[in-house]
């Protein structure tokens, strides 16, 4: 399920350690409602899920740094190509 969750083996792997490593801390939590297998599965895919959110996170902190950037970036080339359909070289 943490594979299912993350695409990607490694992540995954993270995951089910990070989820396990969680129930035996938390084990005095365990009410005994459900099985113990559908606890530590449970426990993983939050865990697995988290780590889907804080990555996402991470990736919009990089764009957004990025941003200002990327977009003379971007601006840049379109004008360039703009010149060059025209005919003219691009001053750089």
């Amino acid at each position: 399920m943490a594979l299912r969750v993350l695409e990607n083996h490694h992540d995954a792997d993270d995951a089910v350690q990070d989820g396990l490593l969680r129930a035996f801390r938390g084990a005095h939590t365990y009410a005994g409602r459900s099985s113990v297998g559908a606890w530590l599965r449970t426990i993983i895919e939050n865990t697995a899920r988290t780590a889907v959110r804080n990555r996402q996170r991470a990736q919009l902190r990089v764009w957004s740094s990025l941003s200002g950037r990327v977009v003379a970036v971007v601006t840049m080339n379109a004008m360039s190509a703009s010149l060059i359909r025209r005919g003219r070289p691009p001053a750089h």
